[in-house]
């Protein structure tokens, strides 16, 4: 699943994503790839997020994260933004759905998982 894409300083384009591989929960970027604790993640939709909108209709895109629950996303553009925002979803059944900036729960889980970025906005 794709959470984070961007323009680096030299122009190229750059994704950032999470992946399941062999049972374990990896966050890639072009040219790096590091493990991620999955329980981390219902730890940081506690900490940044918000119970969401039940009319709101969350992409297919989703990623199961073994028996912990769902990832999924989706995009909104709200009147007063020039450009779309990506939030993220997590849904483990128990809690109301919690959703976030994609954004914040990336660089999070970035720095969570030492994984280096090029991105202007995480560099600042």
């Amino acid at each position: 699943m794709v959470l984070d894409e961007y323009i680096d300083q030299n122009g190229e384009h750059k994704l950032i994503e999470l992946k399941v591989i062999s049972d374990q929960l990896t966050i890639t970027n072009n040219q790096d790839s590091k493990p991620v604790d999955p329980r981390s993640l219902p730890l940081l939709f506690k900490r940044y997020g918000l119970e969401i909108d039940p009319t709101i209709e969350i992409s297919s895109q989703s990623l199961e994260i073994s028996t912990l629950g769902n990832l999924g996303k989706f995009r909104f553009k709200s009147p007063v933004d020039a450009d779309c925002r990506d939030y993220l979803v997590w849904d483990d059944n128990k809690e109301p759905v919690q959703t976030a900036l994609a954004r914040q729960i990336t660089s999070s889980l970035c720095y969570l998982a030492g994984l280096n970025i090029d991105h202007p906005q995480f560099l600042a």
